[in-house]
């Protein structure tokens, strides 16, 4: 190397060119110290070529860079650990932490490389592994409900299994407890208006004897086609959700049902809305019942299938006649506007009550009111009987100054009171005014229109829809509704409260809403 130099030296001495062969020279000896001198021997190759990243299971992956040859040589182990933990760090910001089912943990990082290896790309390995995490839901979603079966099955043997002749001596002893086939719904009240306590002069009527029907299968709130559950002639409904045992809810249930029982000359089917607390509550009341409502069929409807069934029809109304924090902010204070949709075609007439309501008067009376119905006619309420919606309109009786809507009787609109409702399920069905209405953008533009903000539920929804379309309503006589409430005397419109509670009628149906006192007339009445 030197004598190579100094024969260049003397080559280029006094040589004009002198400077370019000089400037050759150094960089001849810069790429001669970068690709001779400077280069591993054979031995740190052969060490680093053995030693590349390993991933478990997998083939090693030899280095790749000239860079990599001159990182500091490690043992194997370490040089492995190393390259491991980054590469599982780096590849867990890419993927996410490891995912974990019944105590399995999958590392999406070896299912990563696996996959790559097999051919298949990471959305494909994606969407196998939700279908696989699907598959395990619904896995377990059968074993709890075999596990329910077989206690529910374990249930009914056991009640088999009982000794016979503990059976004949029960009957003898209490005929009330026979079998029967239940299903569910109910009703609760809502607080509106009214006030005076009239005395009632309706008679009473022959009280029924015979059999109670009463489900003794736990199975009977689970709903599975409309059709299972009976229909008789005579039908009403009401909603008992979170119904405690020795709740306001149970009691007023309990009063309301023997008010009817007492006065009652037909076989009622009565429908319920309940959940498996109060499904009992309600078996636990029949059974104790003698000599009153023993031809009566109860039909539970398992409150959490019907709310699912009423949900994209009610969603609407509870955005338009409820807030967010209302106590009617719930589907099944709109049960009533579509039930002629989710109830089988058999059913054609229903009366759903609040558990406020005590009767004095045979309810054979009030299903005769059906008979008044027009063919335009879909359901009959009685009118409010205070100045709720007097309340209401105010913004709308400020800018329509002759308007009657708000008004009192006789000549004024008031509203309608939900507390009893008769409704025609066969003619709701045919109505095309009625199933037209029944979308958001009609009912915005009512509301828009008479500047509505309503809080009360269907019978806000009601009271809207008779502003515009009257001939779908029959009035029911205010004796059949006779409202308590007296909340709007005692907060601002005591002047004019009289005008709207007037109801000089012989009273069939107390409503005690707003946790109104009822008056009563004999000792059986207080029960």
């Amino acid at each position: 190397m030197a004598s190579v130099v100094t024969i260049v030296s003397r080559f280029c001495y006094r040589s004009p060119t002198r400077p370019l062969f000089v400037a050759a020279l150094i960089f001849l000896i810069l790429i001669t110290w970068k690709f001779l001198i400077a280069q591993p021997d054979a031995n740190a190759l052969m060490m680093h070529s053995k030693h590349g990243i390993v991933s478990d299971g997998g083939p090693k992956q030899q280095v790749q860079s000239v860079h990599d040859l001159h990182v500091p040589l490690q043992s194997p182990v370490k040089k492995q650990e190393s390259r491991k933990r980054l590469v599982n760090k780096l590849d867990n910001l890419d993927k996410g932490k490891e995912s974990e089912h019944e105590g399995k943990v999958y590392d999406d990082e070896e299912n990563a490389i696996d996959e790559k290896q097999n051919g298949v790309d990471k959305a494909t390995a994606k969407q196998r592994q939700k279908q696989v995490k699907k598959n395990l839901f619904e896995t377990d979603k059968l074993k709890s409900k075999l596990t329910k079966d077989q206690i529910y099955d374990e249930k009914e043997k056991a009640i088999d299994d009982k000794d016979e002749e503990q059976e004949t001596k029960a009957l003898k002893k209490d005929n009330e407890e026979t079998k029967g086939n239940i299903q569910s719904s109910s009703r609760t009240s809502k607080t509106n208006d009214i006030s005076t306590q009239l005395p009632s002069d309706s008679k009473t009527l022959q009280t029924l004897k015979s059999t109670e029907t009463i489900a003794i299968n736990p199975k009977s709130t689970n709903i599975t086609k409309p059709e299972d559950f009976p229909v008789g002639e005579y039908n009403i409904l009401l909603t008992l959700v979170n119904m405690a045992p020795s709740s306001d809810l149970a009691t007023g249930m309990r009063k309301c049902l023997k008010s009817i029982c007492r006065h009652s000359s037909i076989k009622i089917t009565v429908h319920v809305v309940v959940d498996d607390i109060g499904e009992m509550v309600v078996q636990d009341f029949f059974k104790t019942m003698k000599g009153k409502c023993r031809e009566s069929e109860v039909v539970y409807h398992n409150v959490g299938s019907l709310t699912r069934q009423l949900q994209p029809i009610t969603k609407v109304l509870q955005e338009s006649f409820s807030s967010a924090r209302s106590y009617y902010n719930n589907p099944i204070f709109f049960i009533s506007t579509a039930l002629y949709k989710i109830f089988p075609p058999k059913l054609t007439k229903i009366i759903m009550l609040d558990v406020d309501m005590r009767f004095f008067s045979d309810i054979k009376l009030l299903f005769d009111m059906f008979k008044n119905f027009k063919e335009s006619t879909i359901m009959g309420l009685a009118r409010e009987q205070s100045p709720v919606y007097h309340h209401i309109l105010y913004r709308y009786r400020q800018t329509h100054k002759d308007t009657l809507l708000g008004e009192p009787p006789p000549n004024g609109i008031t509203g309608f009171n939900s507390g009893v409702v008769l409704l025609n399920l066969e003619q709701m069905r045919k109505s095309a005014t009625y199933n037209n209405v029944l979308n958001s953008k009609h009912i915005k533009e009512l509301t828009d229109k008479y500047q509505f903000q309503g809080h009360l539920g269907d019978q806000d929804f009601f009271t809207l829809l008779s502003f515009e379309y009257p001939e779908l309503f029959y009035i029911l006589p205010c004796s059949w509704n006779r409202q308590l409430c007296l909340f709007w005397k005692e907060n601002g419109y005591n002047e004019i409260f009289d005008l709207y509670n007037n109801c000089s009628q012989p009273i069939h149906v107390y409503h005690g809403n707003c946790r109104a006192e009822i008056p009563v007339k004999d000792e059986e009445d207080m029960d």
